[in-house]
């Protein structure tokens, strides 16, 4: 968990437990609040911070010593990361024809690579084991296999967006076997009402919506699985 500047380390089985807690000592982002992060399953951190301008990306040590990601994104339309394994990350980057894609930065190498399958991409998740992501678009949502996404495969649709339909906060479980999501109407003034969970689940070749509820608060930015 992130609170401003601090992050607080804590099992998933345990939240309520206190955690180990460390200052982010950034070298190019001091004072700026975490907007995102992931955590590895060898326990690296991988942590956005924003000054309001600029989205700074790093990789927090246990001490709080942030080393800063390179090649950082370029122009993100969503602030995200996610750990492909423990030196990849997946985040999302504009393209030279200002096209927000699907990227992966490979941080022993030094180099970010984008995924020609999807164009527009705003918004995405990984599962637990790594396998699979989720992504969407102004069209629809997608679930692929986080081996192929450099690849260019296009990945299978899991449902297709209706018109004035946004959806965000995506969220995968272990296996990649189930997608959440919350999903809007847009106003003509850009607000989004009749806030609802949906969830679909695989079944065999296909995917079946399981969840469809109104949601009990009146704003959410993200959402997470816990096993």
């Amino acid at each position: 968990m992130a609170d401003g500047m601090e992050l607080d380390r804590r099992p998933s089985g345990g939240l309520s437990a206190a955690g180990s807690v460390s200052v982010l000592k950034w070298p190019d982002a001091a004072g700026a609040p975490v907007v995102a992060l992931d955590v590895s399953p060898a326990g690296k951190a991988a942590v956005i911070a924003s000054d309001g301008s600029t989205n700074h990306y790093g990789v927090a040590a246990a001490d709080g010593t942030v080393t800063p990601v390179s090649p950082a994104p370029i122009e993100p339309f969503t602030p995200l990361v996610a750990w492909l394994d423990d030196n990849r990350l997946m985040v999302l980057s504009t393209d030279k024809m200002e096209v927000s894609r699907l990227s992966v930065v490979d941080l022993a190498g030094n180099q970010l690579d984008a995924s020609a399958a999807l164009a527009g991409v705003h918004e995405f998740a990984v599962s637990g084991d790594r396998a699979s992501y989720a992504a969407a678009t102004e069209k629809a949502v997608y679930i692929g296999a986080t081996s192929s996404v450099i690849a260019g495969t296009v990945p299978a649709s899991v449902v297709a967006l209706a018109d004035g339909q946004v959806v965000w906060a995506l969220a995968l479980d272990g296996t990649g076997s189930e997608v959440f999501m919350l999903s809007g109407t847009a106003a003509a003034d850009g607000t989004v009402g009749n806030i609802r969970e949906l969830a679909y689940a695989r079944r065999g070749s296909g995917w079946i919506k399981v969840i469809d509820s109104a949601v009990p608060f009146l704003s959410a930015s993200t959402q997470v699985w816990l096993p």
